[in-house]
């Protein structure tokens, strides 16, 4: 979890992005309420909302805890909130054009490759875990 917290913001994106479509992929019939909040839906819409260009900026925002309008509704969310809202962007079909691993410009190709490779060897548990630790420090400003 250190290394997540000081990674650059788009490794901490990409390991954001790799646990949410991965629990995705394997948890598609379990919904937890936390899902259908009407606040984490509103907060996609808005991201929805914005040109293909800025999605993935206003994503950086909001992990790197910016002071910005969607950064401080993402950040006023509690910890399963933010992780309804990982879980709700990894089924979305606007993300999925965005071709965010393309997008994403890690500084630090390898501390990247290591946090994915390990997260790549752990079970649903420890994924879940993790992404959960990990929605609680995202959004918050380390500046």
């Amino acid at each position: 979890m250190t290394q997540f917290s000081q990674a650059d913001i788009d490794t901490r994106l990409s390991v954001l992005w790799f646990l949410s479509k991965r629990l995705y992929q394997t948890s598609k019939t379990a919904a937890p309420v936390a899902l259908f909040s009407q606040v984490v839906q509103g907060l996609i819409q808005q991201v929805d909302q914005l040109s293909r260009e800025d999605r993935i900026d206003a994503l950086r925002e909001i992990v790197a805890g910016s002071n910005t309008r969607l950064s401080e509704a993402y950040s006023d969310l509690n910890a399963n909130m933010k992780l309804a809202f990982w879980y709700r962007l990894a089924n979305n079909s606007f993300l999925s054009n965005l071709n965010l691993e393309k997008a994403i410009q890690v500084r630090d190709r390898s501390l990247c490759d290591r946090l994915l490779n390990d997260l790549a060897e752990r079970d649903f548990n420890e994924l879940a875990n993790f992404l959960h630790r990990a929605v609680s420090v995202t959004g918050v400003s380390v500046a």
